[in-house]
């Protein structure tokens, strides 16, 4: 009896061109280093953005990062129950069109395992080298996807507050921060104007014109160093100061301005603009790239550290909560201030806008006659649907493990 043995032989090299990577991250990567005229090994098109799949180190740790951002571990690990890894790929999924991938497999007798392989062939890395595809414990039972992810660095210092002083971290935490430093300045121009509202006004009278008509209601905006920040001693504890400390916050909005001081529905309140005397240094926790962070397991920890970091600056507290739950914001901001920011720049929770948090007042200058007042008219509340059930399931096949909730 005799046995045939068929050898295929592949390409030694293999290629991805910009319009087969479905993420938009990927896809500008490749238009953006590609100099190579070469065939792409999924369309099979000579396209004029093309990267090289196989020993291109780089692109390994971006396409490992890639599959850490949109699929959970337990989609691909084994362990968890998942299917492979190229698995992923032979049907709909962000990263690559799969639909080209398997449309094309034959014409070479590539299957989707041999383009994604080269890709994923190193699954482990030195934590600040690379990136891993395996993680299992260290996020929970198994890695979510990096946008839902809780950062264990930052729980851990909400743990270590609780027993430590502050002033005790502060020097830790700002050699955490300083390989990044560079990665997060935003530089706020000279002359750069920003919104402050404070609820009420200075008073309010009663105007006669002429004792034929009908007088009218005017208020009197707080102007000046009465809507600016508050002298220390006046300055109670706040999202980003202790009690005592008093930093001036602003808002590139009017409608942040406003919705920030959560006013109700009925009342007056005074608006006015300031303006930066100097070009200011700031922290931005605001614009945190993921392809500026998706080199290694090391940056993709502080990526998730800055979004859920930018979160706990947004999120005020529930008016039934204890200020010192204000006690990891005012840590970190008090960080900056000690390496030497000038503020911080972070999202609202309640406006589409961006918060501004300044550690010297004296850094702006109330702009003349600019105050205002406004009237608040009604709240608006948006949401978003979430996956809720009304009770565990009791099938034997699922199972439930315990998230927590910080970002």
């Amino acid at each position: 009896m005799l046995i045939f043995y068929i050898i295929m032989e592949y390409p030694t090299d293999l290629y991805l061109c910009a319009d087969c990577a479905k993420d938009q991250l990927l896809s500008t990567y490749i238009k953006q280093t590609s100099t190579i005229k070469e065939k792409c090994s999924i369309c099979k098109r000579q396209n004029t953005f093309i990267i090289r799949i196989t020993n291109n180190p780089t692109l390994q740790q971006i396409f490992k990062a890639l599959i850490r951002y949109y699929f959970t571990e337990n989609l691909y690990n084994h362990h968890f129950g998942g299917d492979s890894i190229e698995g992923l790929f032979n049907k709909e999924n962000p990263i690559l069109n799969h639909e080209i991938i398997n449309g094309n497999s034959n014409e070479e007798n590539l299957e989707t395992y041999d383009i994604i392989w080269p890709l994923i062939e190193t699954p482990y890395e030195d934590f600040d080298k690379g990136v891993s595809l395996f993680m299992g414990s260290e996020y929970g039972y198994f890695a979510d996807t990096i946008p839902n992810s809780n950062s264990w660095i930052l729980s851990d210092y909400i743990k270590k507050l609780q027993s430590i002083n502050y002033f005790d971290l502060e020097e830790e935490a700002i050699q955490f921060f300083l390989p990044y430093k560079d990665r997060l300045l935003l530089n706020l121009k000279e002359k750069e104007c920003l919104y402050r509202a404070r609820i009420g006004v200075d008073s309010v009278y009663i105007k006669v014109v002429d004792i034929d008509e009908y007088p009218e209601i005017v208020y009197f905006p707080f102007v000046d160093k009465d809507i600016s920040a508050p002298p220390p001693l006046m300055a109670s504890a706040g999202r980003l100061n202790r009690k005592g400390v008093s930093f001036l916050y602003l808002s590139n909005s009017i409608k942040t301005a406003i919705s920030e001081i959560k006013p109700h529905p009925g009342q007056i309140v005074s608006l006015a603009t300031f303006k930066s005397k100097k070009e200011l240094l700031l922290i931005d926790l605001t614009t945190s790239k993921f392809e500026d962070f998706w080199l290694s397991d090391k940056d993709i920890n502080m990526f998730i550290f800055l979004k859920n970091l930018n979160n706990l600056f947004s999120i005020p507290i529930a008016p039934n909560e204890n200020s010192s739950t204000y006690s990891v914001t005012q840590f970190f901001s008090n960080v900056f201030r000690l390496m030497n920011f000038d503020g911080a720049i972070y999202k609202s929770s309640v406006e589409e806008g961006d918060n501004f948090l300044f550690f010297n007042a004296d850094n702006f200058e109330y702009i003349e006659s600019s105050s205002e007042c406004k009237k608040i008219c009604s709240l608006e509340y948006k949401f978003n649907d979430v996956n809720f059930e009304l009770e565990k399931s009791k099938e034997p096949y699922v199972q439930y493990f315990k998230k927590s909730i910080n970002n």
